[in-house]
C-alpha cells in the first residue's frame, strides 16, 4: 500500500510526513506536492532538504543551489507562467 502525503512545504505537511515515516519507514511514502508557481524559492529548498531528511539521504547540495535561479515571486511573475496553456474560446 502506497501512502501519499501533500507535501505543501509547510513545517505541518513535513512534520505528518517525517511522524509517518517514523511509524511506517518510507519505503512506501510518496510527498506529492502541487506546485502553484507562486510559491518563494526558499519554498522549494525547504521542501528538498525535508524531502531528503525523511527519506534518509544526504542534502541534494547540487539541487538546493539551484533554487537560486527560480525567479522571484515577487519582481519576476511572467518568468513563472506556464506556457501553452491558452486557448481560444
Amino acid at each position: 500500500m502506497i501512502r501519499v502525503h501533500s507535501f505543501s512545504g509547510g513545517v505541518g505537511s513535513m512534520t505528518a510526513a517525517v511522524r509517518d515515516a517514523e511509524a511506517n519507514g518510507f519505503e512506501d511514502l510518496l510527498l506529492l506536492f502541487t506546485d502553484t508557481l507562486i510559491e518563494d524559492r526558499d519554498l522549494y529548498r525547504f521542501m528538498i532538504e525535508s524531502a531528503a531528511f525523511i527519506y534518509g539521504l544526504p542534502k541534494p547540495i547540487d539541487l538546493i543551489c539551484r533554487c537560486k535561479d527560480i525567479p522571484d515571486v515577487d519582481k519576476d511573475m511572467p518568468a513563472r507562467a506556464l506556457t501553452g496553456l491558452n486557448r481560444t474560446v
